[in-house]
Order: structure tokens, then sequence, then C-alpha cells
């Protein structure tokens, strides 16, 4: 099983596995990286994503809507990290691609986060402060999850945080 995620969504693909109770590794190629799900026996036991590993790596990977997947057999199965049930990860992760859709449209992995140059007055957290530092050199989003050890979720977070504040704009 291969195709891409723009003609079928992460949770018909999961449903589909689940469903046949397959075995192996759903491979995602997205915008942040490659992810990896682990089935056994049509069961969720483990995912791993370029900045994420368990839970929140299968909730990164609903937060990429572009990208190919493969589905690869005989493989060796890594240790359990994912004990949630497969309704509540789909549901859940249903829910975050949606609640960020109009961010998750606009990045691409080059893309650069653009500084503001009003003062705006506002407080920021610690982690809005050490985005901002990498803002400021221009790095793009892939290098800043990385230095900062974000997953995509908790960047998207930090990152609503900075636009809402009127800090930074979504650049090319």
């Amino acid at each position: 099983m291969q195709g891409s995620l723009s003609d079928f969504k992460l949770e018909e693909i999961i449903q589909s596995i689940t469903t046949s109770k397959k075995s192996g590794k759903l491979e995602v190629d997205g915008v942040m990286g490659i992810y990896g799900i682990y089935f056994s026996n049509g069961e969720i036991v483990h995912a791993n994503g370029p900045f994420s590993i368990g839970e929140k790596a299968i909730l990164d990977v609903f937060l990429e809507i572009n990208g190919e997947f493969k589905f690869i057999t005989n493989i060796v199965l890594p240790p359990r990290t994912i004990k949630k049930d497969i309704f509540e990860i789909i549901t859940t992760g249903i829910s975050l691609r949606e609640e960020n859709l109009h961010i998750i449209k606009l990045i691409k992995k080059d893309t650069r986060l653009l500084p503001n140059s009003k003062d705006t007055g506002v407080n920021l957290s610690g982690l809005e402060v050490k985005m901002l530092k990498y803002i400021l050199e221009n790095a793009p989003i892939s290098v800043i999850m990385e230095k900062i050890s974000l997953s995509y979720l908790d960047f998207l977070n930090v990152l609503k945080g900075l636009l809402d504040k009127g800090i930074v704009t979504l650049g090319g």
C-alpha cells in the first residue's frame, strides 16, 4: 500500500491497516520529514518522527497534510510506546489537524518566520524567547524545531502564541 496524503487522509490509511490487522510500518514522508507508525496485528504500538517519538510523534503525523506514504511489512517492531486506543488517537489527531489547518497550509520545511519591527510590549514565554532568537537568525522552521527540541505540535503552539502577539509573521 502506498500513495499520497493529498489523496488519502491519515485516518483512512490507519483504519485500513487496523481493519485488516496488518503488522508493519507505515512510513510517511511529510513536510517536516519522515515518520514511522508501527502496527502489530492492526494495533498501533510505536511512532517516531524527525522531532518526536511515541504519542507525540503520531499526533505530529496528523499535522502533515502533504506528502507520500507507504506500508512496509517484514520488519522488526520496536518496543511499545503507544498505549492509547486507536479511536482516541484518531479523534485527537483529526481535532489537532483541523485546529491548526490555517497555519499548516502555509508551512513548508524551509519556511522562514519574519520578526515584526514594531514594539508590542508583550510578555514572552521562555520557549517564545528561544524561538525568537532563531527567527532573528533567519533559521528555517526545521532548524528551529531541532535546536529547541520541539515536536511539530509543540512548535505550532509556540508559533501561534508569537503570531497572536504580533511578534512574527510567516515568510517564504
